[in-house]
This record gives C-alpha cells, sequence and structure tokens, in this order.
C-alpha cells in the first residue's frame, strides 16, 4: 500500500534547512508541519480497509440488481501504483559517491602527511626569512619582553 510507505523514507529536515535561503525556513516548516500531520494520521489506519457488508446493503436498497452490480465493480477495482524506477540509479549513484568520497579522503590523508613531513622539517628562520613583517613584529614583542 502506497501509503504505508510514507514515513519509511527518512526526511533530513535540517539538512534541507541548512541549503536554503533563510527566508524560505517558515515554508520549509510548514510543510514538514504537513508532512507529519498526514503521516501521523496515515499511521491510524488499519494495513487494510474493514471488509463492506454487502448483504446490509442488499437488505437496506430495494433497487434490484444494484448492490450486486456496485459489488462486481468494488470488486473489479485495481489500483496499480508506478514501478519504482529511480531507486536502482541513486543507489548506484550513492555508491559511485561514496567511491569516490573514499578515493578523496585517501588522496587528502597523503596530503595531510606529506605536508606534517614539511611542517615538522621547517624551521622559524626559513619561514621568518619568507616574511620580514613577521621577523619584525616578532623581534619587537622580544623587545617589549613578551617573549621570556
Amino acid at each position: 500500500m502506497a501509503g504505508r510507505q510514507v514515513g519509511t523514507k527518512s526526511i533530513q529536515w535540517a539538512s534541507i534547512a541548512a541549503r536554503i535561503p533563510s527566508f524560505n525556513v517558515p515554508e520549509l516548516n510548514m510543510i514538514q508541519d504537513k508532512y507529519n500531520t498526514v503521516k501521523a494520521s496515515l499511521a491510524q489506519l488499519p494495513e487494510k480497509p474493514p471488509a463492506i457488508d454487502w448483504s446490509k446493503y442488499s437488505n437496506v436498497i430495494s433497487y434490484n440488481g444494484f448492490v450486486d452490480n456496485a459489488r462486481k465493480e468494488y470488486d473489479s477495482l485495481k489500483f496499480t501504483y508506478p514501478e519504482d524506477k529511480s531507486s536502482s540509479s541513486i543507489a548506484v549513484d550513492e555508491k559511485e559517491a561514496l567511491r569516490r568520497a573514499e578515493e578523496l579522503a585517501v588522496d587528502a590523508s597523503k596530503k595531510i602527511a606529506e605536508l606534517e613531513q614539511q611542517l615538522a622539517s621547517l624551521k622559524i628562520d626559513e619561514v621568518l626569512a619568507t616574511k620580514p613583517e613577521w621577523k619584525r613584529r616578532l623581534q619587537e614583542e622580544v623587545d617589549a619582553g613578551k617573549w621570556e
């Protein structure tokens, strides 16, 4: 039942709110409230609708064949829900994005390790040689007694 699918997916409302302009947040909150209201009312519905008491209607309605015809029409109703064609492609895209993210994380870790090595071997004199303003300001602070 499609109504049962509501609430099985997790909507990251905070993540959506973080990505939209602040003036749209009240509208998002309104949508979230409506979603929660519909979700709560659907949760109260039974899994299957109650059975129709056709004999009760046959006794009440005197028009010949009306109830039998209505029952036949009702029983012939078939509701088909659209086939889910996008979940599989979304799952493939998600796996690809995760693979790329892992590659980026590995590359970033290598770059961090490389920079940490460079930083460990870097001497203050080398840095100050490229930044004369820093050297002057550091010397002023030393002369003022801030670095004892």
